[in-house]
């Protein structure tokens, strides 16, 4: 990670970390917690150790993404089906919203350009977002 800093820093290339949030971190009461003792919701401590290694440098800006997640009704709906730690579509569009969000603060160029941020409540989501059959067609040419 110390390599991939510096050699950003170097270049003056804007680096984004970010880990991702698990539902033991997130909820108090998770479905998933991998043999973790209780209290519930544990902190993320790759976040934490992003933030104060590398946070305060200049280019470099740590997500806090797991706070995003804290804050929703029910985290039930933002990971796949019980005995999965993974996000399902739900999820990945929290996450969408919130890095399309924190990009459009840091990088003013997009917000000139009138780039909007996904809502997950937003009904016409289905309408902003390719579908599926598009979003593979790449994929299955590789193979």
């Amino acid at each position: 990670m110390d390599q991939i800093v510096a050699l950003c820093q170097k270049h003056w290339v804007p680096l984004f970390l970010a880990s991702n949030p698990w539902e033991f971190q997130s909820s108090k009461k998770p479905k998933v917690s991998l043999q973790c003792a209780e209290p519930f919701p544990k902190g993320n401590r790759l976040e934490t150790w992003l933030s104060t290694q590398y946070g305060s440098l200049s280019n470099v800006s740590a997500l806090h993404l797991t706070q995003a997640f804290r804050e929703q009704e029910d985290l039930s709906t933002l990971f796949l089906p019980e005995g999965e730690v993974h996000w399902n579509e739900k999820g990945h569009l929290l996450i969408a919203s919130v890095l399309k969000s924190f990009l459009l603060h840091r990088l003013p160029d997009l917000r000139a350009s009138g780039v909007a941020a996904p809502s997950i409540n937003n009904p016409m989501l289905a309408h902003q977002t390719a579908d599926r059959e598009t979003l593979s067609q790449p994929i299955q040419k590789m193979r």
